[in-house]
């Protein structure tokens, strides 16, 4: 497991968690070029998990939907402020988040 800061501040916040199966990207609020970057052409498959949003935790998120086939997960309240789409999972506060066939948090 291994888990890269790719920007925390108001100018952007955004984490990649990669683990053996899949990787699970924490927040898109930094830049595209390093979002592209960070994720680069990997086969495993991603998770995008947006805890609020505000614009720091959301900036680069219609890019990576572009650029990347993912599964989106926030709460209901997140996703309805950021525009849900049908196939987004809604997840509750401490409930227990399975992705692919690993249990995250």
């Amino acid at each position: 497991m291994r888990l890269t800061s790719l920007g925390s501040g108001s100018s952007g916040n955004a984490f990649l968690l990669e683990l053996p199966e899949q990787r699970i990207l924490i927040d898109c609020g930094v830049g595209v070029r390093t979002l592209q970057r960070s994720l680069g052409a990997s086969d495993l498959p991603l998770t995008v998990l947006i805890s609020h949003e505000h614009s720091d935790h959301v900036r680069s998120m219609s890019s990576v939907l572009k650029n990347q086939a993912c599964d989106v997960v926030a709460t209901e309240g997140t996703l309805l402020a950021i525009g849900r789409q049908e196939t987004w999972k809604s997840v509750r506060t401490g409930e227990r988040l399975e992705a692919g066939d690993s249990p995250v948090a």
